[in-house]
C-alpha cells in the first residue's frame, strides 16, 4: 500500500485529494507472453474499428485510454462505462477466467494500450 502525504495531481494539474490518503497496490497478473499475446489479439479483433477510434482518441486527447471527461456538463467516466465493457469482455475469456475484479481493474487499460500498440 502506498501512502501519500500530500496533494495528488493528475493531467492537467486538478487536484483529486489533499491529505494523507492511501492507494492499494495493482493486482498483478501472472501469465506467460504466449497467453498474454492470445489475450492481446483477442482484445484487439473484439474492439473492432470503433473501439479502436475510441480509446485511441482518449489516449490521444487526455494522455489515458480512461479519463473522465465533460460529455455536455455530465462526467463520462470511460473506466465505470467502456471498461465496463472491456472487463466484461476479458471475463469471457478462458485466459482470464480467474482473474479477480481487482485483477481486471487494475489492468484492463494496459492491455487496451497494449492492444492499441499506444505505447
Amino acid at each position: 500500500m502506498k501512502k501519500y502525504e500530500k496533494e495528488i495531481k493528475v493531467k492537467g494539474g486538478i487536484v483529486i485529494s489533499e491529505g494523507n490518503i492511501s492507494i492499494p497496490d495493482k493486482a498483478e497478473i501472472n501469465i506467460n507472453e504466449d497467453t498474454r499475446k492470445e489475450i492481446i489479439n483477442a482484445l484487439r479483433s473484439w474492439l473492432g474499428e470503433t473501439g479502436k477510434k475510441f480509446f485511441t482518441w482518449c489516449y490521444n486527447k487526455y494522455g489515458t485510454v480512461s479519463p473522465v471527461y465533460d460529455e455536455g456538463g455530465i462526467p463520462h467516466p470511460v473506466h465505470f462505462r467502456e471498461g465496463m465493457q472491456v472487463r466484461n469482455y476479458l471475463r469471457t475469456l478462458l485466459e482470464c477466467k480467474d482473474w479477480t475484479c481487482e485483477q481486471l481493474d487494475d489492468n484492463w487499460a494496459d492491455l487496451v494500450k497494449e492492444a492499441l500498440e499506444l505505447e
